[in-house]
């Protein structure tokens, strides 16, 4: 039994390094993609919407605004949330949606609000038809994190 746990705890030892370097890149988070980065709330905020926007437009949507929402505290994590209004096929929209929410750094979409405008006349019933949407989108801020 005693070889045993010496066995164990050489096996340990010898990923000493390599559980460093890992604990190093955990602790550094200021630096890793999945925050929204800025050195204040202010240039945050401006990368966040900057980062919606050009979300957007790659998925073909109309970015129609964007703008600060209040930010918010949940534990240790501070949150920049962002009011953004949209407008494009069903696919674009769709692909927004997706690319907000797969993508580092980690966003989330709180609150959706989708509708289709009246058709203009002349629309042909096979036409794709646009949508319009609302989100108000939220992602974490590790550099303004409660208590740091």
């Amino acid at each position: 039994q005693a070889r045993a746990r010496l066995s164990k705890y050489r096996t340990i030892a010898e990923r000493e390094e390599l559980v460093r370097a890992a604990a190093t890149r955990a602790g550094d988070a200021t630096t890793s993609a999945a925050f929204v980065q800025g050195a204040s709330d202010g240039a945050a905020s401006a990368n966040l919407q900057a980062r919606l926007k050009t979300i957007a437009d790659q998925a073909g949507a109309r970015v129609q605004s964007v703008r600060a929402l209040e930010p918010a505290n949940e534990g240790r994590l501070r949150y920049l949330k962002a009011h953004l209004e949209l407008a494009g096929s069903v696919a674009a929209i769709y692909a927004t949606l997706r690319a907000i929410e797969g993508r580092e750094p980690y966003l989330f979409i709180g609150q959706a609000l989708l509708r289709m405008p009246v058709a203009a006349p002349g629309i042909l019933p096979t036409q794709e038809p646009s949508i319009e949407a609302q989100l108000d989108v939220y992602g974490p801020v590790y550099s303004h994190a409660v208590g740091q």
